[in-house]
């Protein structure tokens, strides 16, 4: 299904469009960062004008894992909590590069706005966000199992401009991000920390990572 001018959409359940993209260069642009779908049972309601370059109201911007994808288990769950707060839920596709820089670089190109920006990304996608944050400035940060403070080229980027409401998840028994580098972030950037009984993916504490997110979200409503 097209949307707009050239922006591709998988539809999954009843789709609302308020307005389609009026202009070729947007929708192309789009098109190059963002796939848009809505869920089972989950429509996704486009704001009256959807574009990175216009502000909309409330938005959360999702950054995939290293090795998975767009619409994962967390991301695909996570999206309709943000959406039940009533935010709309962006999630581009990076895996056309492995490489960190790339993915902040699509990010970055992108530059979504928002009133309210939230951006969330698990284990390189947590990465990736937070470099973004210096650029983006958005108002909140959730990240999970974030693949941060390892001492290789292009992954040992020190975030900046981590905005004061920031949320950490991380398992006991992550076996791919020493929990000591989630530590040394949240100490440093002064964020929540939550430590679960869970390993690298944290798809078993979907509840918990949930709560967690709604409890960042509505606090950033509350602003």
């Amino acid at each position: 299904m097209i949307f707009g001018l050239g922006a591709e959409v998988e539809a999954h359940g009843q789709l609302h469009v308020e307005r389609f993209l009026a202009a070729t260069a947007l929708a192309w642009r789009l098109a190059d960062h963002v796939r848009i779908r809505t869920l089972f049972r989950f429509a996704y309601h486009a704001p009256t004008s959807f574009s990175v370059n216009s502000m909309t109201e409330n938005l959360i911007v999702f950054a995939h894992g290293k090795e998975s994808g767009p619409w994962g288990t967390k991301i695909t769950q996570l999206a309709k909590t943000a959406e039940r707060r009533g935010f709309d839920v962006i999630s581009p596709d990076y895996s056309h590069s492995q490489e960190p820089q790339d993915r902040i670089d699509q990010l970055l190109t992108l530059a979504p706005r928002a009133q309210r920006l939230v951006l969330a990304g698990s284990s390189m996608g947590g990465y990736v966000s937070a470099m973004a944050c210096a650029a983006l400035q958005p108002q909140a940060l959730f990240l999970m199992a974030p693949a941060i403070h390892f001492p290789f080229p292009g992954w040992d980027g020190e975030p900046l401009g981590i905005p004061k409401r920031c949320t950490v998840v991380h398992g006991w028994h992550d076996d791919i991000v020493p929990l000591a580098q989630a530590q040394r972030f949240a100490r440093e950037h002064n964020a929540a920390l939550h430590i679960l009984d869970s390993g690298h993916t944290l798809n078993d504490r979907l509840p918990m990572l949930d709560l967690l997110l709604d409890q960042l979200l509505a606090d950033v409503l509350q602003s």
